[in-house]
């Protein structure tokens, strides 16, 4: 009896240990893809009424924030073989906060995007350090789901602030960036305990392990051309939608506001669904699943104004974007395993940049030669179509150990 009990008691603390840490790294998604990135589009309509940039800027920051990301995935490669994971996190958690705080001032637009590309630079050693930090301290079993559960990070605080930024834009967009710095240092706190289980000691030697087959190359090169097409078309909804739904459909920016937080609903359930996704019909179906979602999104944008539709076209976009995320790290740990997986999914994440950049500057020119939103969404779908052909052709591909 008393072993049992012992046994019982020791359960429970694993489990609770493994909430604590399920919860740090959905905080830390929630830094990297939410606050750090994504949520910059509920200001938009806001920055441009108080004359802190034009339409076209406003691209273009978000343009910086994306090269930002992209440079910094390098700076991870780096970074974890000379100073460790550890300290790559914190370096990251830290980066986050000067971003969103310099982010709260108007200068000039060169001090926004240099802000804004600060805020870039914290997002990738989150986003591409924590899930195998997560799964490295964390039972097993726990595994499927508790990646998919991580990434909904990026869902509900894209969500808790779409849903409650309006009230501090009544005072002002300085005030909305000052409430992104606070959510931004809450969370922050949470992550922390969790860099104390990441290595301190650089791993340049786990890294030169990696050794692919011929099939593996062929999934990981369709993960990056599909994750980097997949980001490029999902620039415009997520940049744009706001703004679309201010002037183009004639809604007040609180109601577009609230419309947009239908991308963090989508968010969570692409995240938190891949896990499932995966767990019942395999990471190959799963992808292929998540990629259509995007399709479908660009499609219902294209073909309706109906607000309620356009809502489920934007909860279908945040599915894809954290869905398609989530199910490729999985893949990709399926491919290189749990231990090359930080190097490997850093150059899947330096692409997915790579595609944020090209979208979001590219939206950003288009629209400074007056191009229509219709026009710049129709351009996405093909960037979302040939994701789902890149993924299809080759992420799908059977590895020696599969079916």
């Amino acid at each position: 009896m008393e072993k049992s009990n012992n046994l019982t008691r020791q359960t429970s603390a694993s489990t609770k240990q493994s909430i604590h840490t399920i919860f740090a790294a959905l905080c830390a998604i929630g830094i990297a893809f939410g606050m750090s990135r994504l949520t910059y589009a509920s200001l938009v309509p806001s920055l441009i009424q108080e004359s802190w940039v034009t339409l076209p800027q406003a691209g273009f920051l978000g343009g910086t924030n994306s090269i930002g990301y992209m440079m910094s995935c390098i700076f991870v490669a780096i970074s974890i073989r000379h100073f460790g994971v550890r300290r790559t996190l914190q370096s990251g958690l830290l980066i986050g906060v000067i971003g969103a705080l310099m982010s709260s001032f108007d200068l000039n637009f060169g001090w926004l995007a240099f802000a804004r590309w600060i805020a870039g630079v914290s997002a990738a050693p989150l986003l591409i350090l924590t899930p195998s930090v997560l799964v490295n301290n964390i039972p097993d079993s726990w595994h499927k789901i508790s990646t998919g559960l991580a990434f909904s990070g990026g869902g509900i605080l894209t969500v808790f602030t779409a849903l409650t930024i309006p009230i501090f834009l009544h005072q002002g967009v300085q005030s909305a960036w000052f409430y992104e710095l606070l959510i931004i240092g809450v969370a922050t706190i949470a992550v922390w305990p969790l860099t104390r289980l990441a290595p301190s000691k650089p791993s340049f030697k786990q890294q030169q392990s990696i050794r692919t087959t011929g099939s593996q190359k062929q999934v990981l090169l369709g993960l990056r051309l599909a994750l980097c097409f997949g980001a490029m078309g999902a620039q415009a909804p997520l940049i744009l939608l706001t703004d679309y739904l201010h002037k183009n459909l004639h809604l007040p920016i609180n109601t577009a506001s609230e419309i947009f937080s239908a991308v963090g609903i989508g968010f969570i359930c692409g995240a938190a669904c891949s896990g499932i996704l995966i767990t019942f019909f395999g990471s190959r179906m799963s992808l292929l699943i998540v990629q259509l979602t995007g399709v479908a999104s660009l499609a219902l944008i294209l073909i309706s104004q109906n607000i309620m539709i356009i809502g489920l076209a934007a909860a279908l976009i945040g599915f894809f974007v954290l869905g398609s995320v989530a199910s490729s790290s999985h893949r990709s740990m399926e491919v290189v395993g749990q231990l090359n997986h930080p190097i490997s999914w850093s150059k899947t994440v330096f692409l997915t940049g790579l595609g944020s950049v090209i979208g979001a500057n590219g939206l950003s020119y288009l629209l400074y030669l007056g191009n229509s939103y219709q026009y710049i969404f129709s351009l996405a779908i093909v960037a979302l179509v040939l994701a789902f052909v890149f993924t299809a052709g080759l992420s799908c591909r059977c590895l020696a150990n599969e079916a």
